[in-house]
């Protein structure tokens, strides 16, 4: 009986010792972070308000947290720049922290065109054309979608998708690992965004039109819808580098409202040695 309530009091000892206490006697490592300002319509940088970094605040906290990680430190530095630091995590995680608190994971779900396919009297494609610069289809802008050819080699194919962004990552209420597929991740919309996705998908045309998924500029997938309307689930898939869709879901549960930069990452030696 005293040895379970000894081994009682050391687990609570231990669950309540404090970041600073832990980095005293593990050590870990120390992320400098810089807050970017947002850009105005004139190209200009604009400066760092103090809600704006209290935002990155949070949503590296939650990041963190989701990740395993829920002893951190944070100190503020000068105008628009803090430290986190995060104790008993080697160089390998550190590496794994470092690229996860600079992701941005903006997402924007856009109509592709119809039209996006269309050939002319040479064989190219409209999208191809828009993308050389040949051609302006108001309302539209050629992207690129990134895939593998028949052979499995990465390749990229131009692609026209709306300028007008019909979803966001503020419209998502839920974002985690999908348990059917390893390189996906399952979405859950808000009630105002299924609204939204009912909206925008009520009159597509199942086996025909389709919708890009652009994250962070890119367009990582751009599938035919099978069903319409669409609800408030759908899936992310095609994450195929190590640990990707984890990455994935936990910044769409934490998104930050402006770019973030990690300026250094340094080694905390435990005390005394």
């Amino acid at each position: 009986m005293k040895n379970l309530l000894l081994c009682v009091m050391l687990c609570v000892i231990s669950s309540c010792s404090s970041p600073e206490d832990e980095l005293a006697e593990n050590g870990g490592h120390s992320f400098l972070l810089s807050v970017q300002g947002r850009v105005d319509d004139d190209g200009n940088r604009l400066p760092i308000a103090e809600q704006e970094l209290d935002q990155a605040i949070r949503a590296v906290e939650g990041r963190l947290g989701d990740m395993g990680f829920a002893k951190v430190l944070v100190t503020r530095e000068d105008v628009g720049r803090f430290r986190v630091m995060v104790p008993g995590v080697d160089a390998e995680e550190a590496a794994r922290i470092s690229a996860i608190l600079g992701k941005p994971s903006s997402l924007g779900l856009h109509g592709v065109s119809p039209r996006n396919d269309e050939t002319n009297a040479g064989g190219v494609t409209l999208a191809q054309r828009v993308h050389d610069g040949d051609e302006i289809v108001p309302g539209f802008r050629a992207s690129t979608l990134k895939g593998k050819d028949a052979d499995g080699i990465d390749c990229e194919t131009p692609i026209l998708i709306s300028r007008r962004k019909a979803l966001g990552v503020e419209d998502i209420a839920n974002a985690s690992l999908s348990p059917h597929q390893p390189d996906a991740v399952d979405i859950t919309l808000s009630a105002s965004g299924t609204d939204k996705m009912i909206a925008f998908t009520q009159n597509m045309r199942p086996s025909l039109d389709r919708i890009a998924i652009v994250l962070d500029g890119e367009v990582i997938t751009a599938p035919v819808i099978m069903q319409a309307p669409l609800g408030k689930n759908f899936i992310i898939s095609g994450l195929d580098k190590p640990g990707e869709a984890k990455s994935l879901a936990i910044s769409l549960m934490h998104p930050l409202d402006n770019p973030l930069k990690v300026k250094e990452v340094r080694r905390i030696q435990p005390a005394g040695k």
